[in-house]
């Protein structure tokens, strides 16, 4: 699909890429019973890029 930084094509061009380069997000993993202490470290800027909740 389509989104806002680009065309269908581009989108499937860079997944493609990463895909062939094993690049990935990099993001801090938390169990959902510890949303708190995710929460808490995006609000004191701790947290190292992204956040996600794992359900």
């Amino acid at each position: 699909m389509g989104g806002v930084t680009a065309s269908p094509t581009r989108n499937r061009q860079m997944l493609e890429f990463v895909a062939r380069h094993g690049i990935s997000a990099a993001v801090e993993t938390f169990p959902v019973a510890d949303v708190e202490h995710a929460l808490d470290r995006v609000r004191r800027g701790a947290a190292r890029y992204r956040v996600v909740l794992e359900l």
